[in-house]
């Protein structure tokens, strides 16, 4: 008889600590795979990639420019508004000058690294780049990837 206390002791204790673990180290939201892409406007190619880091997502960006003749560009920081849940893009900083050549690729800020992941079982990601070329043409690069969380 005290054996069976025992090993129902040794049970709920060990169900306690698995719950435990699933709630504050194991329970935590991850991207389920790494996820890299590009969309064209013009003569701009717009890379895109998406990868687990320890703080949540991280998503680094670039500007490529394909076309034959140098330009130059004016944007507004950041060039690339990235967010989760927000389908507006942010612009808010000061306009910035840069000038490509063909085949350049223009890295215009650090990684975004959005940190509220937790309890999302599937999102949106929306991208939005947004630059003024020497002629004043305005280019506009919008995407939507589809993210899954474990």
């Amino acid at each position: 008889m005290k054996r069976r206390y025992i090993f129902v002791g040794v049970l709920f204790i060990l169900c306690l600590f698995v719950f435990i673990y699933q709630q504050f180290v194991g329970g935590h939201t991850i991207l389920a795979e790494n996820k890299s892409f590009s969309k064209q406007q013009g003569d701009f190619i717009l890379h895109m990639s998406v990868i687990q880091v320890e703080e949540g997502i991280e998503v680094r960006q670039s500007i490529q420019y394909v076309g034959e003749d140098p330009v130059e560009i004016k944007h507004q920081s950041p060039l690339v508004s990235v967010s989760l849940k927000d389908k507006k893009p942010t612009f808010t900083g000061s306009m910035v000058t840069k000038k490509l050549s063909k085949g350049n690729i223009y890295y215009p800020q650090d990684p975004v690294v959005i940190t509220e992941i937790d309890n999302i079982e599937g999102s949106s990601l929306y991208v939005n780049a947004r630059l003024f070329t020497d002629t004043e043409e305005r280019i506009t690069i919008e995407h939507v990837e589809e993210l899954e969380f474990n």
